[in-house]
């Protein structure tokens, strides 16, 4: 009886999908006037259909990654170490403002952080 019970325990433990963990990235973010910058400090490069989360004082607005890319960056249709992200056009100095990266494909969580 034991046997069985392992049997069927061992079977439905290892026969179960586990969701791939999302990729590890480090993103340091600073912001200059009304433009955030981030910068790709090591990790996975991640896709240039990723969706970046900008939210503001509770004003979410979402973003493509690969339209804040440079051209030389989007040359390969990954957002790599050591190249960085300017996303212009948002006043963020002094309000509660929130980043969070998600992957395009299955809007798995990346990165959060805060600004």
């Amino acid at each position: 009886m034991t046997i069985g019970f392992f049997s069927i325990l061992y079977l439905s433990v290892f026969t179960f999908s586990f969701s791939p963990l999302p990729p590890s990235v480090h993103i340091l973010g600073t912001t200059s006037e009304d433009t955030i910058i981030l910068y790709h400090r090591g990790g996975a490069a991640l896709s240039t259909n990723s969706i970046i989360q900008l939210t503001i004082e509770g004003l979410r607005t979402n973003l493509t990654l690969g339209d804040y890319l440079d051209d030389t960056s989007k040359i390969d249709s990954q957002w790599n170490m050591g190249e960085q992200l300017v996303i212009p056009g948002f006043h963020v100095s002094g309000h509660q403002s929130e980043i969070t990266i998600m992957n395009g494909v299955n809007n798995a969580v990346i990165f959060h952080g805060y600004v």
